[in-house]
């Protein structure tokens, strides 16, 4: 599936996914942890896929499938997160998105995909605290750096992006 992506046929890439899937529900009862680790990586991948192609409702359903099987996984949770966002279910949104850094702190991207949802919301108070979590727990990821700078910068604290851009660039150079 990844090869097809990286291909540009997300149709072929759908389907491998979709027949992988099938597979590993043939296969349920006898997971072991390798196993489910790939369920959760075709799902992961197949919701990603349904929701980069602009198909929010069937990304949803991917998601919402997979944490039947992985309750607990906070890249699923994120996935049903996104999913709610790009319908407009922000409430839902914010549910998901909690129970993802709940399962899993670190989760940077969860932090960071929930304080641009907050901040795009106007709730800019929320979407900082949520940010400051994130790199409380996960300095060195650079988007998080990135996203806190522009939200300050969008609201005129020019002093403070500048020093967030700089601690970003010097926590994550490669970013």
């Amino acid at each position: 599936a990844m090869l097809e992506l990286s291909l540009g046929n997300v149709e072929t890439a759908r389907l491998v996914l979709i027949k992988g899937l099938k597979e590993v529900k043939i296969n349920d009862g006898m997971m072991d942890n390798n196993r489910r680790k790939r369920s959760q990586f075709l799902t992961h991948t197949l919701g990603m896929l349904e929701l980069n192609s602009n198909r929010a409702i069937e990304a949803k359903i991917v998601f919402e499938s997979g944490l039947e099987r992985h309750v607990n996984s906070s890249q699923l949770l994120l996935g049903a997160a996104l999913s709610e966002v790009k319908l407009g279910n922000e409430d839902a949104a914010r549910v998901l998105f909690e129970r993802s850094v709940t399962v899993d702190r670190k989760h940077a991207q969860a932090w960071q995909s929930w304080g641009v949802m907050e901040m795009r919301a106007g709730n800019y108070k929320v979407a900082k605290t949520l940010f400051e979590c994130g790199l409380k727990n996960d300095p060195k990821h650079g988007a998080l750096w990135q996203a806190y700078a522009t939200m300050e910068s969008r609201l005129g604290n020019f002093d403070t992006a500048r020093a967030l851009y700089a601690a970003g660039v010097t926590k994550c150079p490669n970013h």
